[in-house]
């Protein structure tokens, strides 16, 4: 038997503290509707493993502005200026 969630169901499924594994590169590729969906539903305090942090605002850059990363572990994350503005203050661990 084969289950299938929505996005919805499934970014229920993400509790406060998870650990998320993305995929895609630069906004290219990244599950879009499942990002929007987790943003939606206001979890907090994730780890995020991923080869980039989007850009300002959007795919994973909106969990970013939303401050629901706790933790990034990635590759690049140049291409959105506000992850380096988060490490700076203190509110977003990067491993690289």
């Amino acid at each position: 038997m084969v289950v299938v969630l929505t996005a919805e169901e499934a970014s229920q499924k993400i509790a406060s503290g998870s650990s998320v594994m993305i995929g895609g590169f630069g906004n290219v590729g990244n599950p879009k509707v499942m990002i929007e969906s987790v943003a939606d539903f206001g979890v907090e305090g994730l780890t995020v493993i991923a080869n980039d942090l989007g850009t300002p605002n959007v795919g994973l850059g909106r969990w970013v502005r939303q401050k629901m990363i706790k933790k990034a572990i990635g590759t690049y994350f140049t291409w959105n200026p506000e992850v380096a503005q988060e490490m700076r203050a203190g509110s977003l661990e990067v491993k690289l």
